[in-house]
Order: C-alpha cells, then structure tokens, then sequence
C-alpha cells in the first residue's frame, strides 16, 4: 500500500511483538478486531508470525513511527479488515486509511470490489462507511465463542468499474 498523508504501511515484523502486545490492551479498538487482549508480547509476536506476517496485511504506523493499528485484504474473498486503536479510530483517519486501501485493491490487485463486515449494532461504523461509498449487502451470523452466543454482522461492498477514473472515497455530505 502507498503511503498516504497521515500513516505508512508495513508488512508485520517480529520486532513489532511489543506494540502489538500494547495495542491489544486497548479496550476500543475499532472496526473488526474480534481479539481479546493479549497475556503477553509473547503471545502478540505468536499472532505476528501465524496471523500478520503475510503479504497484504499490513501495519499502520503514525508519523512518529508509533504502530497504531493494521489493515488487511483477504483473498479470496476480497474482504478488508481494519482495526485502530480508539485515538485514531475518528472518521477522518478511517476515510483516509480505506482510501489507501481501495487504491491498493483496485490499482496493484486489480481487485473490482471489496468487502467489510460491523456488528450491526455499530451505527458510527454503518455511517463511516456508507460515507465512504460502501453500501450494506447482506448479514451474516458471526459465533463469539467465548460469550456462546452469535452476532449478527452486515457486510458493506465497495464495487468499481474499469470505467471509474478513480475509486476514491467521497467526503461525507453536508446535510
């Protein structure tokens, strides 16, 4: 992924056992984390090397260097997850992290659409990405093994044609 005004993008590195470790700890974490906090950085550089380390997962690092979330495209299901930890999990860093992310799905892979799953429960998720041209598709019940019960999530599409200049994301409108 290019870098984009406020973030780089990485690939995951052992080295990043401790940040991740850190990050986990942080109760609100937005979008699609479905982990627990994690008992030690031991366990976080498990996650990095089983989980991360893979070639279209990547972690979002602030300008100062500080990693501060991780966003990835799975194939082949063309589905995009994101998480943020709470302090940069405002609209504007969201928009601008997918926006880099649509690019990179439709200019490197040569993807014609993508895939994200909220909790339906999530209207600030639901708002965000509408705004950013994602339209609600269809829900799916997701299990939380840990709480024995199911979810229900709903999956936005984000598509794009060859005719499309651009698959930019549209700032929110005004009402």
């Amino acid at each position: 992924m290019k870098n984009s005004e406020h973030f780089r993008y990485r690939m995951w590195k052992q080295s990043d056992a401790w940040s991740l470790y850190r990050l986990s700890q942080d109760k609100g974490l937005a979008f699609s984390c479905d982990w627990k906090p994690h008992g030690s950085p031991m366990q976080s550089l498990e996650m990095i090397g089983s989980k991360l380390q893979n070639s279209l997962c990547r972690v979002i690092l602030n300008m100062k260097g500080e990693a501060v979330g991780s966003v990835e495209i799975c194939l082949p299901d063309k589905e995009i997850t994101l998480w943020l930890t709470s302090r940069y999990a405002e609209k504007a860093a969201c928009r601008e992290i997918l926006q880099s992310a649509v690019s990179f799905a439709a200019e490197e892979m040569d993807l014609d659409a993508l895939w994200i799953g909220v909790d339906e429960n999530s209207q600030s998720h639901r708002k965000l990405l509408e705004a950013c041209g994602f339209q609600a598709h269809h829900w799916i019940l997701r299990e939380d093994i840990d709480n024995q019960e199911f979810r229900r999530i709903i999956l936005f599409k984000k598509s794009w044609t060859d005719a499309e200049v651009s698959c930019s994301i549209n700032e929110p409108q005004v009402s």
